[in-house]
């Protein structure tokens, strides 16, 4: 035999080992990624089997679940609405048109109220006028009862 067979044979033996060693590093790998997809499988199924559970459950409970994108753009759509017209109330100066008529009509509201409140104190002393002479009729007839039934006894 020759160097070059040596080499050779060398060569391919260590190729054969590096081969062999590849093969059952991938068998092992292999393995690993099988026992980790059946672990996998099996969280897909009890989380599946979670989320029907809690579906069941709000079935149940009769428990409607809502779109929230529909409030969400109703939301939006309220904000942009509502700074269009804070700008365009600012820009024209309606704001101070605003607060005249506010304070108009908070004047007008205590005028009326301390008008009322005299009217209704002016009622309330004529109730009472009343009330008090009735009273003193009252008090006289009883009297004039008194002095009537005593001239009777004498």
């Amino acid at each position: 035999m020759n160097l070059t067979d040596t080499v050779n044979g060398a060569k391919d033996s260590a190729m054969h080992r590096m081969s062999d060693m590849r093969l059952d590093r991938t068998a092992k790998e292999n393995d690993e990624l099988k026992t980790e997809n059946r672990l996998l499988r099996d969280e897909l199924a009890e989380n599946r089997s979670e989320r029907k559970h809690v579906l069941d459950l709000l079935d149940k409970a009769n428990i409607s679940v809502a779109e929230p994108s529909r409030r969400r753009f109703t939301l939006l759509r309220l904000i942009a609405v509502g700074g269009a017209v804070y700008t365009v109330v600012t820009k024209t100066g309606a704001v101070e048109k605003v607060k005249g008529w506010v304070d108009t009509a908070r004047g007008k509201t205590e005028a009326l109220s301390a008008d009322l409140s005299a009217k209704a104190s002016d009622a309330t002393h004529k109730v009472g006028d009343t009330v008090e002479h009735a009273g003193r009729r009252i008090e006289k007839t009883g009297e004039k009862i008194e002095k009537a039934s005593g001239a009777e006894r004498a």
